[in-house]
């Protein structure tokens, strides 16, 4: 043991003698800390894919997003040198308001717990996106085409039957859809409304016709079976709108069909305009 101690003190003095320097030792791991929970709505629901995000301080820009359960975990954030007064946020997720929670962080920072309850938004679909389409103070008659799908404020509206037309130069506000029936023919226009596979509820539509009656359907369906159907006609508007209120607007569903009957005697030459205005989601 003697001879094997010489041997290291000699191997030390050599590594010296060669400028070299003992090995220096490792820092020690710097503390970190995280933020950890779960976002829902109102119901208590998981809110998959919401962003989480810092606003400001040491961790500024820090994100993440919930997985499917709601959850999310915000790790390896550096503990801040002095107390600082920082943003946790939820967002991006579809059809709900964005919460956030200000927290104070400071040394000796521990992890921290913080869930958010999002509340829903309302979104009324004016069809207003693409109104550049149409050039001119209006448009000519009968209008633009719809295109299908068309998407705004992240829902979906599809034309099932019918020629739809955007008409910029009237609406509830302008602009609005509509499709024609000529004299002596009964046209069916119907358009589906979708939000990409989330949920959402109805709450009411302005319909529309130039000279007749306005004969509608509308129908919820979740999972393809239908939740509520609303069914009536509405008299003769006399080319103004009116609006259809859903009773059963607490009603969750992922599929909304609008379907209107547009009939028009063959006593009158002019082709009749049935069309609708601002569908208001939630």
């Amino acid at each position: 043991m003697t001879r094997a101690f010489g041997a290291t003190l000699a191997a030390a003095a050599t590594s010296l003698a060669c400028g070299g320097s003992p090995a220096a030792p490792s820092p020690p791991p710097v503390p970190t800390f995280s933020i950890s929970g779960q976002v829902t709505d109102a119901a208590g629901a998981p809110l998959a894919g919401a962003k989480i995000f810092l606003s400001a301080g040491t961790n500024f820009g820090k994100t993440t997003t919930t997985d499917a359960s709601g959850n999310y975990v915000l790790s390896g954030l550096q503990i801040p040198s002095g107390p600082e007064l920082n943003g946790v946020f939820a967002s991006d997720a579809p059809f709900y308001v964005p919460g956030g929670q200000n927290v104070t962080l400071g040394p000796g920072q521990p992890n921290l717990t913080l869930s958010f309850q999002l509340t829903r938004k309302s979104v009324t679909v004016v069809f207003d996106q693409f109104n550049t389409i149409c050039s001119g103070p209006g448009v000519s008659f009968p209008g633009c085409a719809v295109p299908s799908p068309y998407t705004e404020s992240g829902v979906t509206v599809s034309t099932m039957s019918g020629s739809w037309f955007l008409r910029s130069d009237y609406g509830s506000p302008a602009p609005y859809i509509e499709f024609m029936a000529p004299g002596g023919t009964t046209v069916t226009g119907e358009l589906q409304v979708t939000a990409g596979g989330s949920t959402f509820t109805f709450s009411s539509v302005d319909l529309y016709a130039s000279f007749t009656p306005i004969p509608y359907r509308i129908t919820g369906l979740r999972n393809s079976a239908a939740v509520f159907t609303l069914s009536n006609t509405i008299p003769n508007t006399f080319g103004d709108f009116r609006t259809v209120t859903n009773p059963s607007a607490t009603a969750v569903i992922d599929t909304l069909s609008i379907v209107m009957t547009n009939t028009m005697p063959a006593s009158c030459c002019s082709p009749n305009q049935m069309g609708l205005d601002t569908i208001v989601l939630k």
